[in-house]
């Protein structure tokens, strides 16, 4: 079986930005007019998404897929009444079907400390660390090439520390590039 490995399997790295919304707010604030005119939030699960992966297209007419990606997630406020900010490192791995050019897969995504910090006035800081977390992943994307996609993820989580529980869950926007 492995003799024929090279025949059935298509692999290489990529790349993943995107914006993801939902979740609890952590906090609000009022941005400057001259930034961001209006009220912010910072939400738990929420905020830009950068990673980079190893993607396979697997069997012999590669309908099947497979993809696991190490990132960073963050979501900031650069408020007139102070600053806030939440960081997670997330480790996501996706499993589905290909059927040109649409793919829908499933997978896990493991949040590795989430880390909130609040600073108000520069006087006063605020610091939630959460615990390691993993959540449901449900992801469709539409392939434009074989390199570029597009698409829109699903993710069921919650974020917790001590006594506290946060919805951390929310659906996004997804833009991949692939080596191949």
């Amino acid at each position: 079986m492995f003799l024929f490995l090279p025949n059935i399997v298509f692999a290489g790295l990529y790349y993943e930005y995107g914006f993801l919304n939902g979740g609890d707010t952590l906090v609000t604030g009022n941005a400057p007019a001259n930034i961001y005119p209006g009220e912010d939030a910072v939400k738990a699960g929420s905020g830009r998404k950068l990673a980079f992966g190893w993607h396979q297209l697997l069997g012999k007419r590669r309908t099947h897929f497979f993809s696991a990606s190490l990132g960073l997630l963050e979501d900031n406020i650069d408020s007139t009444g102070g600053d806030a900010s939440l960081e997670t490192i997330s480790i996501d791995a996706l499993y589905g079907y290909r059927f040109n050019p649409h793919r829908v897969g499933f997978g896990l995504s493991f949040h590795q400390g989430p880390d909130f910090k609040q600073d108000i006035d520069s006087t006063t800081e605020s610091r939630i660390s959460f615990e390691n977390t993993t959540g449901f992943l449900l992801q469709y994307s539409y392939e434009f090439t074989p390199a570029f996609h597009i698409g829109v993820r699903y993710i069921d989580m919650e974020y917790e520390a001590n006594d506290l529980e946060i919805d951390a869950s929310g659906a996004g926007l997804l833009m991949m590039l692939t080596s191949f």
